[in-house]
């Protein structure tokens, strides 16, 4: 916005300051502190819901605030200058919020999953993200290389088909959702983690930038979120445990976060057309689509269940298997039912059942030992990764450790 029209935005919202420029920001001093103009091109009506509503927002959102709207004499929150729907939203100044800080991640993504709750008492259509995507990948077909040395070529090439194949994946993604019903929510309209400052004084974050805010799918919002988090898989799994603590994501809005974070937003188009571009910025470009298809892969086993079997069956039969027992699920809920008195028998009856069985050679009788010692391990390992909310088996864990530990059982095993 531009410093000469400060007075005009002043009179339209009925402020009596002319502005300043404050860190490359254009501000105007009104009553409820510093606000900035942006011109808005969205529904009229949403902005209209969207301004009345954020202050009841603010206050389920815990530690996360969006900005405030002021409204022009008129009552709307918006103001027309020079032909341009302008609206004045508060201002918060501070430094970038960073995905590494568990206090700001957590607070980011549970709060995001709080506005993806909140009821949306306007009507409207989301963005066509299918065609859009097609559209995007119609373009570079159409570009070709102009004028570059040999090694920039071999460096296009490399980025153009990596660039190509994420897009085809986000297409082939959303084509299987095109006839499945969506759910619309109130969104922020995320480009990276950084939108989010961090006011220490408050020990708060916040939004500034509600002029994004709009109706779409909350896979949108939640895809921008974790790509912008960057390449490492144990940030994006920790975002999204805490934004599912709040809000779970139902299997089509976990295929369509899958598409977004597919498409490769973070290479622009115009690169592929710039006479300028040097082979190590290619390859950057490059370097960075091939990270986010590696942290997607990570993500893939986490959030999505193999199409065989439900996810809990599968990690049930795994932990039974580890001793080299076969069960079918049908047989699973019978093994359950008989741990338990199989464990609480009497010693003696324990001794009765080792007499009649043969005698196990040495070597054979460590390596059970070692099978035993592995499959608690195990257990261990997969309920603190898989996720994001693994079935507890501390009943099991619990039985298994006592008949390890048990004192007589030790005792007669020496004897021997």
């Amino acid at each position: 916005m531009s410093t000469w029209r400060g007075r005009d935005i002043a009179n339209a919202f009925g402020i009596s300051d002319e502005g300043m420029v404050l860190n490359g920001v254009f501000c105007l001093n009104t009553p409820f502190g510093l606000a900035t103009p942006s011109v808005y091109r969205g529904d009229l009506d949403f902005l209209q819901w969207l301004g009345t509503q954020v202050p009841q927002i603010n206050t389920r959102l815990g530690r996360l605030s969006l900005s405030r709207l002021l409204t022009a004499p008129s009552g709307r929150f918006y103001a027309e200058v020079g032909g341009e729907t302008v609206l004045l939203s508060v201002l918060e100044t501070g430094p970038s919020c960073d995905p590494r800080n568990a206090f700001e991640l957590f607070t980011v993504a549970a709060g995001l999953a709080h506005v993806h709750q909140q009821e949306v008492g306007v009507a409207g259509a989301a963005p066509d993200w299918l065609k859009y995507y097609q559209m995007q990948r119609d373009k570079l077909a159409q570009l070709t290389p102009t004028n570059l040395p040999k090694r920039a070529l071999i460096a296009w090439a490399n980025l153009e088909e990596t660039w190509r194949l994420c897009a085809e994946e986000a297409i082939n993604l959303l084509s299987q959702l095109r006839d499945m019903a969506r759910e619309l929510c109130l969104v922020l309209g995320l480009q990276s983690f950084s939108d989010f400052v961090y006011l220490a004084d408050r020990h708060q974050v916040h939004y500034n930038l509600v002029v994004r805010c709009h109706l779409d799918s909350p896979a949108v919002d939640l895809a921008r979120l974790v790509a912008s988090a960057g390449s490492e898989g144990r940030i994006a799994h920790n975002m999204l445990l805490s934004y599912q603590r709040v809000r779970r994501l139902t299997k089509g809005e976990c295929q369509e976060l899958f598409a977004h974070l597919w498409f490769p937003h973070e290479v622009d188009l115009a690169i592929f057309s710039d006479p300028t571009v040097t082979p190590l910025r290619l390859q950057r470009a490059c370097h960075l689509l091939q990270e986010k298809i590696g942290m997607i892969s990570e993500l893939e086993d986490i959030l999505l269940p193999t199409a065989e079997e439900p996810s809990g069956q599968r990690e049930i039969r795994e932990v039974l298997t580890v001793n080299e027992k076969k069960v079918e699920p049908a047989q699973i809920d019978a093994v359950e039912l008989q741990l338990e008195p199989v464990l609480d028998e009497p010693l003696a009856a324990a001794e009765t059942a080792e007499e009649a069985m043969p005698a196990v050679p040495a070597e054979q009788e460590a390596k059970r030992e070692e099978v035993q010692i592995n499959m608690i391990a195990a257990t261990t390992r997969r309920a603190s990764v898989w996720g994001p909310f693994p079935a507890p088996l501390k009943k099991v864990e619990t039985k298994i450790e006592s008949k390890t530990e048990d004192p007589q059982e030790g005792e007669k095993t020496s004897q021997e």
